[in-house]
């Protein structure tokens, strides 16, 4: 009677730490979802730069962007570009969020 006992103990603990070892890194993996860091970009009709409403010169704006880049979450950058815009000026930023990693959003203006 001992000896199935000590059995029945022994494959009970060999399930336990099976269970706990698949089991564990999934529970890490279901953790609380990553925060999501969004930035606004307006680019104006002369090619000024707004970063979250604060003027950036063109020179500065992938330090500006870069320094905002959040270690761990998710990194949005939304364009809002003026209709009259040029095309550069917005060819410009966006290529400097994409090296950055960043998902890019295009925001447009309704007509």
């Amino acid at each position: 009677m001992v000896a199935i006992l000590s059995m029945k103990i022994r494959c009970a603990r060999r399930r336990f730490l099976l269970a706990s070892w698949v089991v564990a890194p999934l529970i890490g993996a279901c953790a609380a979802p990553e925060r999501s860091t969004q930035i606004r970009v307006a680019i104006s009709q002369a090619g000024n730069y707004l970063v979250n409403g604060e003027k950036v010169r063109r020179e500065e704006l992938e330090a500006t962007l870069a320094s905002m880049k959040p270690t761990g979450s998710e990194f949005r950058i939304h364009f809002h570009a003026d209709p009259s815009a040029q095309y550069e000026s917005v060819r410009f930023a966006m290529e400097i969020a994409q090296r950055l990693g960043a998902q890019i959003g295009i925001v447009g203006s309704a007509k």
